[in-house]
């Protein structure tokens, strides 16, 4: 008879060709050290003949063969035993691997540069900590780090930066000096910048630049003093000035002046200016008042440097006899009115028998609120203006000099 190693579940055949089993042998060494299996086998004997007994198949079709048995079901360091093919073990918090042999650990975290660290054990819940040398800071990362469950540690080294910048006392020409991680910032004194205070940014000081001024005579030209400024460096350096003028006194004409005083500093190019106004003006008119059912028509422009004024009268209203349109009323240098510092007012030719004349029509309008009238007006008094003795105020400013110049103020309005 020949055996066989086979598995198997009894076949039809069985008995037909003879078959009977071995006795078992040995259990197998255990598959793992936990959470493995033990196998043991037997033998199967049968019939060489006929020839459809002369395999395994004849008496058994698989299972018979063999017998498998669960061993090693525990897990080490305190693990939960699963049962599971694969993954047989629950591991304790700290242990790993397929029998929770393996110890969890997070591997050493390292060293940091200016400080040091505290802690060689380096397994789960094992901390180490970290501190920085004298005149360092820690930035970024964390001063204690903890080795978790997963091998990882909580966080990340932390850096350690120079704090004591200010120890070179870099900051020149007064300045603070405050410290900075890895760097340091100087707060200047007034006058001082750049990194470490070192630009001169210091402009020319003035003391003593005059006001504006205004003057007014009835002469044309003045003499005007005033006082000369005072400029310096606090910083010591030399300061070179330039002025419009020569000295501190001028004649000035009637007109608009600036004064300028320029001082420059050549050792950092800044510039200090004092500037102020001189303003020469006749003496001032008094105002002059709006004739009763009449209109003032007067120039607008240039106003401070004379002004020339004329009588117009409301349509059915005149001067009478005893004035005339033509008549032009003046306030120049002096600041009075020539002839008179008062208009004559308009009378209603009903009430006083006057015959019209195309001069005393040419110098009436219907209505203020015309615009055409209005505008006849103003015309009429630039025409007017051109033609009397008084026509070199217009040549004198020919740009400001029409029609739109004019100033007309009504009674009543």
């Amino acid at each position: 008879m020949r055996h066989y190693d086979i598995e198997g579940t009894r076949a039809p055949t069985w008995d037909f060709c003879g078959c009977y089993w071995a006795e078992w042998q040995a259990w197998s060494k255990c598959s793992s050290e936990c959470g493995g299996q033990s196998i043991r086998e037997r033998r199967v004997w049968h019939h060489t003949e006929p020839p459809s007994c002369d395999s395994f198949e004849a008496c058994d079709s698989g299972s018979g063969a063999f017998a498998r048995i669960n061993c090693n079901t525990y897990c080490f360091n305190g693990g939960e035993y699963t049962g599971y093919k694969w993954n047989p073990c629950n591991c304790r918090k700290g242990w790993r691997g397929r029998c929770c042999k393996e110890r969890v650990t997070c591997g050493d975290p390292g060293e940091i540069s200016n400080g040091k660290k505290i802690g060689s054990s380096y397994d789960y819940g094992q901390t180490v900590i970290y501190s920085c040398n004298q005149f360092f800071n820690m930035t970024g990362g964390s001063s204690k780090l903890t080795c978790n469950n997963h091998g990882i540690w909580s966080g990340q080294k932390p850096t350690c930066t120079f704090v004591n910048t200010c120890a070179s006392n870099p900051c020149q020409n007064g300045g603070i000096c405050i410290d900075g991680l890895n760097q340091y910032r100087c707060k200047c004194s007034v006058g001082w910048s750049g990194v470490n205070c070192e630009t001169d940014i210091q402009p020319p000081v003035v003391i003593g630049c005059s006001s504006n001024m205004t003057i007014f005579t009835a002469n044309r030209i003045v003499d005007v003093n005033w006082t000369v400024p005072s400029f310096s460096d606090p910083m010591g350096n030399k300061i070179k000035i330039t002025s419009n003028y020569p000295s501190n006194k001028w004649s000035f004409p009637w007109g608009n002046f600036d004064v300028q005083y320029n001082a420059l500093k050549p050792s950092n190019g800044y510039r200090k200016e004092c500037i102020f106004s001189i303003k020469v003006r006749p003496h001032p008119c008094k105002a002059l008042n709006v004739p009763t059912n009449g209109a003032k028509v007067c120039n607008g422009w240039e106003t401070d440097f004379g002004q020339y004024c004329i009588v117009f009268c409301k349509q059915n209203y005149s001067l009478g006899s005893a004035y005339d349109h033509r008549q032009w009323y003046i306030c120049g240098a002096s600041g009075n009115w020539i002839p008179s510092p008062k208009m004559p007012n308009c009378r209603d030719r009903q009430a006083i028998p006057i015959p019209s004349t195309s001069e005393a029509i040419a110098y009436s309008f219907t209505d203020c609120k015309d615009d055409d009238s209005m505008s006849k007006i103003k015309q009429y008094y630039i025409d007017k203006l051109k033609m009397s003795k008084f026509h070199g105020f217009c040549d004198k400013y020919k740009d400001a000099c029409d029609a739109e110049h004019v100033n007309v103020e009504c009674d009543g309005y």
